[in-house]
């Protein structure tokens, strides 16, 4: 069953580092690799995420129990606001709020059994991948030698739901190991679970991984903006979970696109002369768990530099950069343009223009203001043919070869002075009747204990 099965429980340590490492093995026989001088790693001030993150390890030593409540709610990992802030709303409910991973660690049964197949799965994909990379078994690094063993340590030393049975697990993202453990361990005592989504906009990828990532966990999602509406289209997401059961949705907006947006018509763009360019880059250096997310470091940063000199040829004014706060180095930072810094309403407020290379969670805060959007599509990324559509709706659009671009930058040049109309905020980012973000969730937690 899916709440005994280690290859559920291990998804995301086992695919997710299979394919990075398999990837930069990839980049190690065609030379790829860089050697010439050690990555510089960021010493910055700490993010929110980081912030919130430092905030749930104390949470331990904080009483968030609410005595003599009706509901009792547990929670597990981090979300986008610290869950002590759902306390008062909740308690207007009748809902009391307890850190739930207080329990002993859990245990599957037949363990021996399924970890002798997932170290039979390791070897078979070393094997094969070889194959397929056209060189022998052995000129390759094998991902292990057991990467299994050091998962069923951690298993064992890690706290799962605490012995007393909430009425719902409330969780962030179920890709960390000990909120995966928590939410499984709920699952396999029909306790039902709750998970908040991340990114600033709802689902747009159409990506298998997302499924056994936290897709097809929960009973009950809350997301941004309005999935199933009549201007989302027919989102072919997860609409059945791994037990068999429909899962519930409930819509929020993201704080930052609840400051930031700005409803009115989209500001046309008939030339570049002249203009302030805000340039949101991505990272790819870190994570490559798999298929339409993967380019190499340098590959891209060869792409940017390229990008920045054409908005500067087109522009007469340097382009700013705003790089994204999680990379792991500065190694492929683009040099020579200026690095935003500032508070990210105020450096939008200052821009005229606002590129996008790649759909992140820059991409629907960029759409929600009418500031005009250069969208270069270089086919990072799947996405649902709803979310193009309201893209290119939205944006001033070119399908791009990050290798040679040119031909996108011709596209992108006659593209300009196109009437742009925004579709994509009121299906992907925005809740409809909104109040806040954490109120709607709140709701969503009372919604959910309702029809539980």
């Amino acid at each position: 069953p899916y709440h005994h099965n280690l290859g559920v429980a291990f998804f995301c340590e086992l695919h997710t580092r299979a394919c990075d490492h398999y990837y930069r093995e990839y980049d190690r026989i065609h030379g790829l690799t860089d050697t010439a001088e050690a990555h510089e790693i960021r010493r910055s001030k700490r993010t929110l995420v980081d912030l919130i993150t430092a905030v749930g390890r104390r949470l331990p030593s904080l009483n968030l129990s609410i005595q003599n409540r009706e509901w009792d709610v547990a929670f597990a990992g981090t979300t986008t606001f610290p869950w002590q802030a759902l306390r008062g709303n909740l308690a207007q409910d009748g809902i009391s709020l307890r850190k739930g991973s207080t329990g002993k660690a859990g245990t599957f049964p037949r363990t021996g059994v399924q970890a002798a197949m997932l170290r039979a799965w390791v070897h078979t994909i070393h094997v094969e991948i070889a194959s397929m990379l056209g060189v022998a078994s052995s000129s390759i690094k094998s991902y292990g030698p057991d990467p299994v063993s050091p998962l069923l340590a951690r298993m064992s030393s890690t706290p799962a739901l605490s012995d007393a049975a909430p009425d719902l697990l409330i969780t962030g993202t179920l890709g960390a190991f000990g909120t995966r453990m928590t939410a499984l361990s709920a699952m396999a005592r029909g306790i039902p679970v709750l998970t908040f989504h991340h990114g600033a906009q709802y689902l747009i990828f159409d990506e298998p991984y997302y499924d056994l990532y936290e897709g097809a966990l929960p009973d009950f999602k809350v997301v941004y903006g309005n999935p199933g509406g009549p201007s989302s289209g027919d989102l072919a997401t997860t609409k059945i979970n791994i037990r068999g059961s429909a899962i519930r949705l409930f819509p929020r907006t993201d704080h930052t696109i609840s400051q930031l947006r700005t409803v009115g018509d989209v500001d046309r763009l008939v030339s570049l002369k002249g203009k302030s360019v805000l340039y949101f880059a991505t990272e790819v250096e870190s994570v490559r768990y798999g298929p339409f997310r993967d380019v190499h470091a340098s590959t891209y940063l060869s792409w940017q530099r390229k990008l920045l000199a054409w908005l500067q040829s087109q522009t007469g004014i340097p382009p700013t950069i705003r790089l994204h706060p999680k990379r792991p180095s500065t190694h492929f930072d683009p040099k020579g343009y200026p690095l935003g810094s500032a508070d990210l309403a105020e450096e939008i407020q200052r821009a005229d223009v606002l590129v996008i290379d790649y759909p992140t969670t820059s991409l629907p805060i960029a759409l929600a203001t009418t500031k005009p959007v250069l969208y270069f599509d270089l086919g990072l990324r799947q996405l649902f043919p709803a979310a193009t559509q309201a893209i290119q709706d939205r944006c001033i659009a070119a399908t791009t070869d990050l290798f040679e671009p040119s031909e996108g930058f011709s596209i992108m040049e006659r593209n300009l002075g196109k009437s742009c109309r925004d579709t994509f905020t009121n299906a992907f980012s925005v809740a409809p009747n909104s109040s806040d973000e954490i109120s709607d969730s709140a709701n969503a937690i009372a919604q959910a204990l309702a029809i539980r």
